[in-house]
């Protein structure tokens, strides 16, 4: 009877919003990955694709804070490597305390630090001490949002290891204090990271390619550092709120024009 109960509200949930998404002017969405589940979902009309007219792509936006934070490049000292996000299975850290136990095979002139909490956080210390990665990896917990542009900005670049990501805004805000980025070709990540231009890419679950990236970080950090100023440019002239507001005053005008 409860799981009978239980499905029967969620199938009513899911028939109001596909309600809404189908009785809408206009959907933004932040992402094509999105607009391609919505599509695979039912929630649009019949025969609508991600090409439809009612879709309008606004992706997230990050605050222009953290264009305005500059980074300390280190020179000499261990390379700081740093992630963000839920301890939890989508995010994939088990795969990143991997690759680092890979990388101490050549070298042990790095630090990982691990900002997040979440369910997974007493298996995941487990997990690096059997690895005897207690000197390079570090589970640091959460920080307050406030804090986070000074917590990024203290870093040399910045890895994602997540399985799935509607958008990644995490990323986009390392990317905006001008690290460079190592993440997965999965979800809404590719639509703003360009492979070897603004960041890099791997297939997800690659552990070979993603620890021969934070070994190219560490061993080239001039073309870390380019890598990260073009990341930054590129987020300043696209992403911050100021012009996502921009483009939403625009759909709403269109709106408007719709109705006559």
């Amino acid at each position: 009877m409860i799981a009978g109960w239980r499905y029967g509200w969620k199938m009513r949930l899911y028939r109001a919003i596909r309600d809404n998404y189908r009785s809408a002017d206009l959907l933004a969405v932040s992402s094509r990955w999105i607009a391609e589940r919505l599509v695979s979902n039912g929630y649009l009309r019949a025969g609508e694709s991600i090409s439809s007219e009612r879709l309008a792509f606004v992706p997230n936006g990050v605050d222009p804070a953290f264009i305005d934070l500059h980074r300390r490049l280190a020179v000499t000292a261990p390379f700081r490597f740093i992630t963000v996000g839920r301890l939890v299975q989508q995010k994939r850290i088990d795969l990143l305390i991997e690759a680092a136990k890979r990388l101490t095979k050549h070298t042990t002139a790095f630090q990982l630090t691990v900002v997040g909490d979440g369910p997974l956080r007493e298996s995941l210390q487990q997990q690096i001490d059997r690895a005897g990665l207690a000197e390079q990896v570090r589970l640091v917990g959460g920080v307050p949002s406030d804090r986070l542009g000074e917590t990024l900005v203290a870093a040399d670049g910045f890895l994602f290891t997540t399985e799935f990501e509607a958008f990644g805004l995490v990323v986009l805000e390392a990317m905006a204090v001008g690290l460079p980025v190592v993440a997965p070709r999965v979800g809404g990540l590719v639509e703003f990271i360009s492979d070897e231009k603004t960041g890099f890419l791997y297939d997800f679950g690659d552990l070979d390619r993603l620890t021969h990236l934070m070994g190219r970080l560490m061993n080239d950090r001039e073309e870390a550092r380019q890598i990260g100023e073009a990341a930054k440019r590129f987020v300043a002239g696209t992403y911050t709120w100021p012009a996502i507001a921009e483009r939403f005053e625009g759909l709403y005008r269109l709106a408007i024009e719709r109705h006559g």
